[in-house]
């Protein structure tokens, strides 16, 4: 109850309107505020919400199911259960290829992949509802640790209908059709900002919300993009890709690293062999190479 209402932010939104279950849990609130001694929610609006004791109970509550889990997961031999978090790009082309890696646990794991922002997936490592994040650098607060993985690269790719040839950096994008992963974060400000200084018009035909979206429109032949080096190939099987990496101007990179909470580690000390799996396996390989 409490994690659920932590989570939603309000009753209403834990209990998604049921009028019976939201009586019920604000009764069952009220006892717990009596047996503690303390306030722990607040009226916000029509509805309850926690105060920061509530919210901190219910980080201990969270802490404590997962104290629990891992006592199943050694001594009752069940499976122990893991949550990564990443953008979809990253799920796809980085973990996904990997997984038979991650499966070299002692113990039997199961993962569960979850696609996140990272605002949203520092937010979980902290709660402690996601157990492993990968991230930006810059994003991770110093109450969590981080393990690097290299930078993430990107570059041009354009398919061969759309080929030409430039002395300018970014010039071969002028007029082309771009689909461009636009969702408002830093590379959609990084590609417009390069644009802007090298004085090309990016002509952006097809917005997305993931780079994978963008690497299914390459595919139709009719759309040039930007796009991570560490793509598979394989996504951009048709037609012939022009790539051009980006790798020669200033901030393009995008150092990651893998984050989780010191905290999951000591109440789960079987996760300490588990983050080692995925220290060595995650490492960003890029690929950089045309294909012809």
């Amino acid at each position: 109850m409490l994690i659920e209402l932590d989570k939603a932010g309000s009753i209403v939104g834990a209990t998604k309107g049921d009028f019976n279950k939201s009586t019920g849990y604000s009764r069952n609130l009220r006892e717990l505020s009596v047996f503690f001694g303390v306030e722990l929610t607040r009226r916000e609006g029509k509805t309850l919400g926690l105060t920061p004791a509530g919210a901190e109970l219910a980080r201990l509550v969270r802490e404590h199911f997962h104290a629990l889990a891992g006592f199943q997961s050694r001594w009752a031999a069940a499976p122990a259960n893991y949550v990564i978090a990443a953008d979809e790009s990253l799920l796809q082309w980085l973990v996904a290829p990997r997984l038979q890696a991650l499966m070299q646990a002692k113990a039997k794991v199961v993962y569960e992949l979850r696609n996140r922002q990272p605002p949203d997936i520092i937010r979980g490592l902290q709660e402690m509802s996601l157990d492993f994040g990968i991230v930006p650098a810059n994003a991770v607060p110093a109450t969590l640790k981080q393990h690097p993985l290299g930078a993430l690269a990107y570059a041009i790719y354009l398919p061969k209908g759309l080929w030409r040839k430039s002395s300018r950096p970014l010039a071969i994008l002028a007029n082309v059709p771009m689909a461009l992963h636009t969702s408002g974060g830093p590379f959609e400000q990084l590609a417009f900002a390069l644009a802007k200084a090298y004085r090309v018009k990016l002509d952006v035909r097809l917005r997305c919300e993931s780079f994978p979206q963008a690497c299914n429109a390459l595919r139709t032949g009719q759309f040039a993009t930007i796009l991570p080096t560490l793509v598979d190939p394989a996504w951009y099987s048709e037609p012939e890709v022009q790539v051009i990496p980006l790798n020669q101007f200033e901030n393009v990179s995008s150092p990651l690293v893998l984050a989780w909470n010191p905290r999951m580690v000591e109440v789960r000390p079987e996760a300490a062999h588990l983050l080692e799996i995925l220290s060595a396996a995650l490492p960003l390989t890029q690929r950089t190479k045309a294909k012809t």
